[in-house]
């Protein structure tokens, strides 16, 4: 028997794949389309994802089915917006403030330090003390805007979220030696969660995604060579020897 959360792949968006692909869908199995886009075919991509048929002929019921699959998927997208979504400002504030404390952070010790290890104990511990500030922060705008999303578990989803962030951002300064070589794929590893979240936002809520995923990186990385700078003064200036 077979199951209708089969996931199926039809290869050309043409004549015989669009109608396949929309009567697989139709019959209630999770259908991609797959379409090479070029100069000459490249617009039947367009068309499909507006809910539009590329094609004519003699199949006069399809392009409503096409229409009312599209539309299918949009309630489904919809029917995402609860219990993640409906946390996803408190996932943001956990993640954004991470991102752009911690690449800064640790970009600056990278600089004033120069001991992955020590750079990373000294992370952890600011990242759990910020984690839980962050937590708590959150819980009393909660409980002080009256807002629907119960504060206590907004609380958790913000601390949760940055102490996540923060782990992963530590992990190369606790496995490498080398500090710069940690704090660069501590930045790789950076975009990496930016581009991932974003995306995940830009799907679920229909928003853009390389506008939302280029402003978000540039802050992130622009804090972290600000940072950089600051870390290498201070050694300087300090005459700070680890």
């Amino acid at each position: 028997m077979m199951m209708k959360n089969m996931k199926i792949a039809v290869i050309g968006m043409g004549y015989v794949g669009i109608p396949a692909a929309v009567l697989l869908a139709n019959a209630g199995y999770n259908v991609t389309g797959i379409q090479r886009r070029s100069t000459r075919s490249g617009w039947k991509i367009d068309w499909l994802n507006q809910g539009k048929c590329p094609i004519g002929g003699n199949e006069p019921e399809l392009p409503q089915m096409l229409a009312n699959e599209e539309a299918h998927e949009r309630e489904l997208i919809t029917l995402l917006d609860e219990e993640r979504l409906k946390y996803v400002g408190s996932v943001v504030l956990g993640l954004n403030d991470a991102l752009v404390e911690f690449t800064g952070t640790l970009a600056g010790l990278t600089f004033a330090i120069q001991n992955a290890r020590i750079i990373a104990v000294a992370g952890l511990i600011m990242g759990v003390a910020a984690s839980l500030s962050m937590g708590a922060s959150e819980y009393l705008s909660r409980r002080s805007d009256d807002s629907p999303a119960d504060p206590f578990r907004a609380a958790v989803y913000t601390g949760a979220t940055y102490i996540v962030t923060v782990a992963l951002l530590i992990l190369p300064f606790l496995v490498l030696a080398s500090p710069y070589l940690a704090l660069a794929f501590t930045l790789a590893g950076a975009v990496l969660v930016i581009f991932l979240f974003t995306f995940y936002i830009s799907v679920a809520k229909d928003l853009p995604f390389w506008r939302r995923f280029a402003e978000m990186t540039a802050i992130s990385l622009g804090i972290a060579a600000i940072s950089f700078v600051i870390g290498l003064v201070i050694r300087v200036f300090l005459n700070v020897n680890v």
